[in-house]
């Protein structure tokens, strides 16, 4: 049960990585793609609107990325912890449990 326990700790620690680093993308690249449509917005004429230059918006999308990502692992790191501590708690039950049946 505990094993289980800890597995799913672990599993819920990766996915809010990656969660983190994709939302992190997404508002990055929107943060480099807005300013264009406000821009067309802004101006009234019926041209469709100048494309960002892909190298901001990828550029961008990965800095945000990286950032919430680390944001995203440290928070993981608490899962993990909880996860580590359960599997020590099984072990020295599984160890002390031998020891007590003897006396």
């Amino acid at each position: 049960m505990l094993e289980e326990y800890a597995q799913r700790l672990y599993d819920r620690a990766s996915w809010i990585l990656v969660g983190y680093a994709c939302v992190g993308s997404g508002i990055g690249a929107a943060l480099a793609y807005v300013p264009t449509i406000v821009w067309f917005w802004r101006d009234g004429d019926l041209r469709p609107p100048a494309d960002p230059h892909t190298a901001t918006v990828i550029v961008l999308a990965l800095i945000f990325g990286s950032v919430l990502g680390m944001i995203g692992r440290a928070k993981g790191f608490a899962y993990r912890l909880r996860e580590q501590l359960a599997l020590c708690q099984m072990q020295i039950e599984y160890n002390t449990r031998g020891s007590a049946e003897k006396l």
